[in-house]
């Protein structure tokens, strides 16, 4: 067994097979992100429709030879390989992952496989324990290739040359000081014969290039802004817990660009645990929220966790159905005597841990053309939102903005249905009139059950934007939107279809469906609120929603608006959302999750007093765009 060490990067190596690792739910990163680029982001797309798989020890084989002669790589195969969940990446699961591609390596007939050092880029694992389970790995690997080859009948021959065939391992690193620990751990093992089945060889090959990354193109969708992962889940009492019912377990696992933090668990008293989220909620005064957002942070997040969400630029929270209803975003963390909320200063998305995969879907392809359905107010009589008619008009208006300023250079096509068609509102009905003379309106009428029905089920947009009341049923776990007194539309029937929009951005209100025989706690309203919008984040979920925006907790007017108009202007490439001085023309457009951070900043700055800003939670990705625009740092 042959070990060729070489600084440098994978992509640069001219080998039969090339080997990057991903885990579940992150971003590519290391060799797989570079090869990902260099085939124009070929991985990206078929992460996001769902073609390729990372549990632990699957293989996506990628033929290269087209990119090959193209010279536009040198490897003849790229496996992915999954590593499984984030933060729980172990010897053993190296070992299981370096055996499957001994197995497929050879079944290839190759002799010759390049990866990095698999499970130290993050530090997951100490560069001596990964090569024991490198070494261990090809070992398992030798073995299950020699059982499985005892059934094989046909090119017996040729598969029994490739076993007797040594096989050698090129490990590129980019770190000097890594590859010479990485040469002194496998000499150790060589020297004491820890493995007297595998005769090893230790070798350094001439330096080759490091992986470079091309300039960032419109098709890019994962900016070169890292992403940090937080899991945060509920689990049951410890054994030693004093009282399980006043003690609350949560379990926290990290990984970011460059680090990994392992399993940490933390009790925390209950009492705290449900009062905190209420009081950040329902106080008006600006330094007792903040004061409540340092108590939250310091109270449910360990010390090594809050460096991570201090530390990173973009953040994934992974939580349950029961840490889906923390206010996460409204963590806050003081430095040099300012204070700051998580959700006003980075990009932070939210995705279900679960082990009931989303259904395949379809989301539009990224290109030049945005259509968009607004929704606003589609409920007569008691579920009336006024309100919600004029958000609905405010961001008709940003998307004509977006079609002006950028002058034409991208296909605005917005659908509005603004107020009941019951009402036959004359107020509504000059809205409307208005709206449909702006040359990015294909239509503008009221909301009429029927009709919202099928253009939901009949046409692909790739933003819908709803403003009205929500449902969601607790015993039957169903949940959508309220069209009229007798048409509730769950999740399911609103995208019945595999075709899903890239957005949706609900401003949905719960609070008038709330009987009050289950209003509970000093401020029910809030709490229903929330358990009833986790339920239809899930909803969505389940159905295939890329990316979902909504409200945690009832949210004033003037707020939804803001928030609304500031994320579609800056997802979008303007300055912002009104024609303000100085806030004219076009600029660098941002990621959903960038484009959500600005939008809650804006409306924290502009109502302190109001804790609406914080109710806004995306689920999804973080990195997302809406238009193809090329990255751009922020």
């Amino acid at each position: 067994m042959n070990f060729a060490l070489t600084y440098g990067g994978v992509t640069s190596i001219e080998t039969p097979v090339a080997v990057g690792g991903r885990y579940e739910g992150m971003a590519l990163g290391g060799p797989a992100k570079a090869f990902d680029r260099l085939l124009d982001l070929w991985l990206t797309r078929a992460l996001d429709l769902g073609m390729v798989g990372s549990k632990l020890g699957q293989l996506f084989p990628i033929h290269l030879q087209n990119a090959v002669e193209e010279k536009r790589v040198k490897a003849n195969y790229l496996f992915l390989a999954g590593l499984g969940e984030p933060g729980r990446f172990a010897s053993d699961d190296l070992q299981f992952v370096i055996s499957n591609v001994v197995v497929a390596v050879k079944s290839l007939q190759a002799s010759e496989f390049t990866c990095d050092l698999i499970g130290t880029r993050r530090d997951e694992l100490t560069v001596e324990q990964a090569v024991r389970a490198f070494a261990q790995g090809i070992v398992d690997g030798y073995v299950r290739f020699c059982t499985i080859l005892k059934g094989v009948t046909r090119n017996r021959t040729g598969f029994l040359g490739a076993v007797a065939q040594s096989l050698t391992i090129v490990l590129a690193e980019a770190d000097r000081d890594k590859l010479d620990r990485i040469e002194s751990a496998l000499n150790e093992i060589k020297s004491e014969d820890a493995f007297p089945k595998l005769a090893i060889t230790v070798s350094r090959r001439p330096d080759v290039a490091l992986d470079s990354s091309p300039e960032a193109n419109a098709i890019d969708t994962e900016p070169d802004v890292p992403v940090s992962l937080l899991r945060v889940t509920r689990i049951g009492a410890t054994p030693d817990s004093p009282a399980s019912g006043d003690i609350t377990t949560l379990e926290f696992t990290a990984l970011s660009d460059t680090a990994s933090v392992p399993v940490r668990r933390a009790s925390i008293i209950t009492y705290f645990v449900r009062r905190i989220p209420e009081r950040l909620i329902a106080t008006s005064s600006a330094e007792t929220r903040e004061q409540l957002g340092l108590f939250f942070a310091t109270c449910l997040i360990p010390d090594d966790f809050r460096r991570v969400t201090d530390g990173a630029h973009n953040l994934i929270l992974e939580v349950d159905e029961t840490t889906a209803s923390y206010p996460w975003e409204m963590a806050a963390h003081r430095k040099y005597t300012r204070t700051t909320f998580l959700g006003a200063t980075k990009g932070v998305s939210r995705q279900f841990r679960s082990t009931i995969a989303p259904a395949p879907s379809s989301p539009p392809p990224l290109n030049r053309e945005l259509k968009v359905l607004v929704i606003a107010d589609p409920a007569p009589g008691s579920f009336s939102l006024p309100g919600a008619r004029e958000e609905g008009e405010c961001v008709v208006k940003v998307m004509e903005r977006v079609r002006s300023e950028w002058n034409g250079a991208f296909e605005i096509k917005v659908t509005a249905r603004i107020g009941p068609q019951s009402e036959n509102d004359p107020r509504v009905n000059t809205l409307l009139d208005e709206l449909a003379k702006l040359p990015s309106v294909v239509s503008a009428k009221p909301c009429e059950p029927l009709e919202l029905a099928v253009l939901l089920l009949t046409e692909q947009y790739d933003v819908i934007h709803f403003a009205g009341h929500g449902w969601f049923d607790n015993t039957s776990r169903r949940g959508g939107w309220i069209f009229s007194e007798k048409c509730h539309l769950s999740a399911n029937e609103i995208f019945h279809v595999r075709k899903v929009p890239r957005l949706v951005f609900a401003n949905a209100c719960f609070s008038a469906l709330v009987p009050e025989s289950e209003k509970k706690g000093p401020d029910p309203d809030s709490d229903e609120q929330s358990q009833h919008f986790v339920g239809i984040a899930q909803a969505l979920f389940a159905r295939g929603i890329p990316n979902f925006i909504g409200a945690g907790w009832k949210v004033d007017d003037i707020s939804a608006r803001e928030c609304a108009s500031w994320f579609y202007a800056r997802a979008l490439g303007l300055k912002g959302p009104c024609l303000q001085s100085g806030l004219t023309g076009t600029a660098p457009p941002a990621t959903i999750g960038e484009a959500l951070r600005h939008a809650r900043s804006q409306v924290l700055e502009k109502y302190p007093s109001s804790s609406s800003w914080g109710a806004y939670q995306q689920y999804g990705r973080v990195s997302d765009k809406l238009l193809p625009f090329a990255n751009v740092k922020n």
